[in-house]
């Protein structure tokens, strides 16, 4: 189940303010993407940041302005472009085995993280491997997690879809 995504449009470098530091972006897109029958605004962006002993191309992807998943270059990204996300459950653990995987990721390159980055602290925790620019499938992952974990708005009937809209 991948998201199909309008609007799609690139945006300058930015930075991001995180409570203990500033993260910097030198690519990014803004789009907005329809999931289960809403609309949301969502933003994937590309930087560098240190990780695993080394300096590595890092995505986060935003929904509605909130940053909902973190990806990381992988070992191979020099041939394959990809990142590894960790998998989270609802209770916002690392999911560790298949039937720990919430809903939606029958379609993704599934990878154990410890295997695609080999480094000290690299968790032994399932995750998903995306071709950085691979927009329908990094907003996919960030709006999967932020259903999972009940951030996305409900909708009754006669309300209008949501953030995005308009």
């Amino acid at each position: 189940m991948l998201v199909a995504l309008s609007d799609v449009r690139s945006v300058g470098p930015f930075t991001w303010r995180w409570p203990e530091e500033t993260g910097e972006f030198s690519r990014a897109w803004e789009m907005v993407a329809t999931f289960a029958g809403h609309r949301f605004p969502v933003r994937h962006a590309l930087g560098a940041h240190r990780a695993y002993g080394q300096l590595r191309v890092h995505s986060v992807t935003w929904v509605a302005g909130n940053p909902c998943v973190e990806g990381v270059a992988a070992d191979d990204y020099p041939s394959s472009r990809a990142l590894v996300s960790v998998i989270r459950r609802a209770d916002k653990r690392h999911a560790r085995q298949a039937s720990e995987i919430p809903p939606g990721y029958e379609r993704f390159a599934l990878v154990r993280h410890a295997d695609e980055i080999i480094a000290p602290y690299s968790p032994a925790s399932l995750a998903v491997k995306i071709v950085e620019d691979d927009l329908p499938a990094g907003a996919t992952h960030a709006l999967i997690r932020a259903a999972s974990w009940g951030y996305l708005p409900s909708r009754r009937s006669g309300e209008p879809t949501g953030a995005g809209e308009g």
